[in-house]
């Protein structure tokens, strides 16, 4: 079977999908209040509006727009392109905030923003492009790795146990839940970092050895971020991405060794084109994996249970927590 496919008219970069669970919670319950979150990541800026009732997100929309932020020639910088691209997206996404009339709203930055010594600029484009918007908050590797545990969880219920990964531009993180808490550590390793400072194989898996060994094994791990849920619908065929139909689809290591090396058979220029999921991921894609496999194998996993849920969710929940709303 070929895995794949081209046609279709959406990437993965435009996805906007919505997910409801309504039909869980009694009617005497359903009174529900709507929140929003921004990710502001080193591959995308992402949004999540989200209808949280009886302490549960029961609605999602979500929107992705590809910025490349932890993309920049000078290390350590982020380009002014893509500040000027992110700061128009964070604009455009408080008028959709505003118009879906979200009561309160987060606005989170990760890995590349954190390490970039020009970060200020970013803020400060931001501050002049959506003035209405809540400042940003930079949030450390830990925090980034609690809320993406959290936000996996709220969308998908799957045992303690299991540890979350999440790999994204600029960073990954590997996260336990030990001692009644999510237990996170971050590596400065993501699929645009790979990929801008020219690793090889062998330096990737090194670096996250060092973070990484001796955390922890499992045979089973949730799988969060652009990588693994494009991988997902890769192996489905799917031309679009569809949260429904990737949320809670299990990966085995064999396929996603298999999908690697198609993908690696065909030079970085050509794999934006094979499918309408890799027109904005394409040239990252094999980097993503190859972190992918390396923390497989450090955990011991061979599967994955992939979740479209994350750090949006996770934002969001420590949203509804602060409302007094009881939640996970």
């Amino acid at each position: 079977m070929t895995v794949l496919q081209t046609g279709g008219e959406t990437a993965v970069g435009m996805a906007c999908g919505v997910m409801k669970a309504m039909k869980n919670i009694p009617e005497g319950e359903r009174q529900t209040a709507r929140y929003a979150a921004i990710d502001i990541g080193s591959n995308t800026v992402q949004l999540l509006l989200a209808e949280v009732c009886g302490g549960r997100i029961v609605e999602r929309q979500n929107e992705i727009r590809t910025t490349r932020l932890g993309a920049g020639n000078a290390p350590g910088l982020l380009s002014v392109t893509a500040i000027r691209l992110t700061a128009q997206a964070v604009a455009e996404y408080m008028e959709k905030i505003r118009q879906y009339g979200a009561s309160r709203t987060r606005i989170i930055a990760t890995s590349a923003v954190r390490d970039a010594a020009n970060r200020e600029l970013l803020l400060s484009e931001i501050r002049l492009a959506a003035p209405e918007a809540p400042a940003v908050e930079v949030v450390s590797g830990k925090q980034e790795a609690a809320l993406s545990f959290r936000g996996a969880h709220a969308s998908l219920e799957f045992p303690l146990e299991w540890p979350v990964v999440d790999v994204g531009g600029a960073s990954s993180e590997l996260i336990f839940w030990q001692n009644g808490q999510a237990d996170g550590v971050s590596a400065d390793v993501g699929a645009v970092r790979v990929m801008r400072s020219g690793w090889s194989r062998a330096e990737t898996a090194q670096r996250l050895h060092a973070v990484f060994d001796g955390r922890g094994k499992s045979p089973v791990v949730i799988g969060v971020g652009g990588t693994i849920t494009t991988a997902a619908g890769l192996l489905q065929g799917l031309t679009a991405y569809d949260r429904a139909r990737i949320e809670g689809q299990e990966l085995s290591l064999d396929g996603l060794v298999s999908l690697l090396q198609q993908l690696t058979a065909h030079p970085r220029a050509a794999r934006c084109s094979l499918s309408p999921l890799l027109e904005k991921r394409g040239e990252i894609i094999v980097e993503g994996l190859w972190i992918w496999l390396t923390i497989l194998a450090i955990v011991g996993a061979e599967r994955v249970v992939v979740t479209g849920g994350g750090l949006l969710d996770g934002a969001v929940m420590e949203l509804v927590t602060t409302d007094n709303c009881v939640v996970f």
